[in-house]
């Protein structure tokens, strides 16, 4: 089963941007935003530290 939330999380994940994998995407990047929320709530867990320098990925859950 093939989820796209998952290919914007790679890509932003790719990027460290919103703004960035937006244009990879040929998305906007609220758009990316609200996909990555949506997965994070999905998951019922944060994915990123949002910094002003970007994104950086959270420590894995074990």
């Amino acid at each position: 089963m093939f989820n796209h939330l998952l290919t914007v999380f790679v890509c932003a994940a790719d990027c460290g941007s919103f703004n960035k994998a937006a244009e990879k995407l040929y998305l906007s990047a609220p758009s990316v935003m609200k996909q990555v929320n949506a997965l994070e709530k999905q998951l019922d867990m944060k994915l990123f530290h949002r910094t002003n320098q970007g994104l950086h990925l959270t420590p894995p859950v074990r």
